[in-house]
């Protein structure tokens, strides 16, 4: 059972597979900021069945994506139905299981589903929406509008979203992208325009300042981050942040300088793509072979406890983050692995990216008004210093 508080600066406390998650403190609340401050828990999923989680469209490599996720509750419609969905800053459209939707995965109605019928402020778009993915994995529907309410009692007022009537995912998702991230621009949608997605939304009825966000996703063994919609948290982020510009207006990422790997700095040409919806990182053949050798013991096996002092360093600009080589390995049952798989810089859908795997390290804010993306170390802090974007 959860409990909310709601001030000036909303509240949104989220559970995710019955844990609860403490309140924000009260000074928060007293502050007159147009911000949103999301409290969400860290889901472990020791399945290793492979997600890969991007479009139909070129990527080589498989991942294991199932290991991190980030879960929030929305309330759907005028009566409020509850739905789960994944949170994922790699894509843009928000979309739900339909009531009496062909479900493939066993837990899919368990986390809530959506009839549209039973809500006086639903819309039928009668719009096609489609997203596939590498592995297998679909979702089809349609295009509709209706309120849809955060946990705290903020409500988006006439939000358009998908509602699927066949899908193969356990769970709907809620994409924190670009506007021209969405799935028109990757399948073929006729009749489908851009069209303001939820952080935009949320700006557009004066909920926020800007279409931006910050994420914290908290130290590694922690059961909790924070997710601010329209603010940045200076007392979660080790200074310098530096902040760039998106090196495309269809993905949300930008130049990495330098990966530092046991003393080497290693380049590559490209943008990076930071990503909570991917578990683990994608990185270019010369800093995976790096990483990989430096990790090893000395018979030439994948060392599965690396040293605690052991690190590669993220260099953006005078902002260096630092990143754990224990990070970087996995451990379950029947051994372990390196999260850290491979990409193409060349290639637009198999870019470098930066999975939970590097970002629980990091606090990024994501300005998709601006098209940038700042980055800082983390700061592991139960102290609050909100200020608004």
């Amino acid at each position: 059972m959860l409990s909310f508080s709601y001030g000036i600066v909303a509240l949104l406390a989220v559970a995710v597979n019955g844990l609860a998650v403490p309140e924000v403190s009260n000074h928060e609340s007293r502050d007159n900021l147009k911000v949103l401050s999301m409290d969400f828990n860290v889901n472990r999923d020791q399945s290793t069945a492979p997600l890969i989680k991007r479009r139909a469209t070129g990527v080589s490599s498989t991942i294991e994506n199932r290991y991190y996720f980030y879960s929030m509750e929305l309330y759907v419609g005028s009566d409020k139905q509850k739905n789960v969905v994944s949170v994922d800053t790699g894509s843009s459209d928000l979309w739900v299981v339909g009531k009496g939707a062909q479900c493939s995965d066993t837990q899919c109605f368990e986390d809530g589903s959506f009839d549209g019928s039973t809500s006086s402020t639903f819309k039928n778009l009668n719009l096609p929406y489609t997203f596939k993915y590498i592995d297998g994995t679909s979702t089809l529907g349609t295009y509709v509008t209706d309120d849809v309410t955060i946990p705290g009692g903020v409500t988006v007022k006439n939000q358009q979203f998908a509602v699927s009537n066949k899908t193969t995912l356990g769970r709907g998702l809620l994409g924190l992208g670009l506007v021209t991230e969405e799935a028109r621009y990757y399948q073929d949608l006729p009749g489908v325009e851009d069209y303001p997605n939820l952080p935009v939304q949320l700006k557009n009825q004066g909920t926020i300042k800007k279409s931006a966000y910050s994420m914290y996703l908290n130290a590694p063994d922690s059961q909790s981050g924070v997710i601010l919609f329209g603010g940045i948290d200076k007392a979660k982020y080790e200074e310098p942040l530096t902040t760039r510009k998106g090196f495309s207006t269809k993905r949300l990422g930008i130049t990495v300088d330098s990966i530092e790997v046991g003393g080497n700095s290693l380049t590559y040409q490209g943008a990076t793509i930071f990503d909570s919806g991917y578990s683990f990182s994608r990185l270019p053949q010369n800093v995976l072979d790096a990483i990989t050798n430096e990790v090893k013991s000395s018979n030439g096996a994948l060392n599965c406890s690396p040293p605690e002092d052991s690190s590669i360093l993220l260099k953006i600009g005078d902002t260096v983050v630092k990143v754990p080589l224990s990070s970087l390995v996995t451990n379950a049952s029947n051994g372990c692995s390196l999260t850290v798989s491979l990409a193409d810089p060349n290639d637009f859908n198999n870019l470098p990216t930066l999975g939970d795997d590097v970002l629980r390290h990091a606090y990024v804010v994501y300005n998709l008004d601006d098209n940038t993306i700042g980055v800082a170390q983390a700061k592991y802090s139960n102290s609050t210093d909100i200020v608004e974007i």
